[in-house]
């Protein structure tokens, strides 16, 4: 019943175009309850918080950071409330997506905006609009309904990163939707001459990610140890398992200045 209730109550937010708003470290940001992570902020008043605050302890007050996927800005929006003296950088694809985005952090000096898809290759491609948000992509997951194709610009990070001139990159999260190798493919440069932590969504799912340990393996290759959110705490990866699909990659060369990494056990591939 609660279920039932549940669907029939968000296809009423999605039909009249309902937004609601909350506070996010201090900031006001606007989402739709009709979905997934709107309807987590309405009842819960809340998104992925701990892993916020985790992605948070590794950034210093001038950090600059990359949010590949950013979405509507919730994590650039906390990202952006810990680094006051840097700046992040918010790349998402969608163009309807990108407005809600840029209501978000339009209060925020320290976000930068770019309404683009990022890949391996530069060019024009197809991107799948969702039904949700989060859900869009230039795959399609079939996690959602597609409601239509669009065309739209994509470039590798490493055009993008390099055009800016930012000087460094510190951290870099990545949600995309099943595209991740992709777009760590076109980061190769960045990840090599500034060596960030990244913070990574891995999802296999039907037709998400083809192959979940290869993306982790890719990273590790780079000289990254990996590590696998689970219940907001750092466990290092072992083997990928669809219920905890956020991954936090850190440099090799830099695991024994955090004490958090420093105590647990060095991850080992399956």
């Amino acid at each position: 019943m609660l279920s039932a209730f549940k669907i029939v109550l968000r296809r009423i937010f999605a039909l009249t175009g309902i937004v609601f708003s909350t506070r996010l470290y201090g900031h006001r940001v606007y989402f739709s309850p009709a979905t997934d992570i709107g309807w987590r902020l309405l009842v819960r008043g809340r998104f992925e918080r701990a892993e916020m605050e985790l992605c948070r302890s590794f950034l210093r007050p001038d950090s600059i950071v990359v949010d590949i996927g950013a979405n509507i800005g919730l994590h650039s929006v906390a990202f952006a409330d810990a680094v006051p003296h840097g700046a992040v950088i918010s790349v998402e694809p969608s163009p309807a997506t990108y407005l809600q985005l840029l209501r978000n952090v339009a209060p925020l000096g320290n976000v930068m905006t770019i309404n683009c898809a990022l890949s391996s290759e530069t060019g024009v491609t197809n991107f799948f609009v969702s039904t949700d948000s989060a859900y869009s992509g230039i795959k399609d997951t079939g996690l959602k309904s597609i409601r239509k194709q669009i065309r739209i610009p994509c470039y590798t990070g490493d055009h993008v990163i390099s055009s800016l001139r930012v000087g460094r990159i510190d951290f870099l999260k990545i949600d995309v939707e099943g595209f991740e190798t992709a777009v760590i493919l076109g980061l190769e440069e960045m990840i090599r001459e500034f060596r960030p932590v990244i913070f990574c969504e891995i999802y296999g799912g039907k037709s998400s990610n083809p192959d979940p340990t290869e993306t982790v393996r890719l990273v590790i290759e780079k000289g990254y140890r990996a590590y696998v959110i689970r219940d907001g705490k750092l466990e290092p990866f072992k083997a990928h398992d669809d219920r905890y699909y956020n991954y936090l990659f850190v440099a090799n060369e830099r695991i024994e200045t955090v004490p958090l990494l420093g105590r647990l056990e060095p991850p080992r591939m399956a």
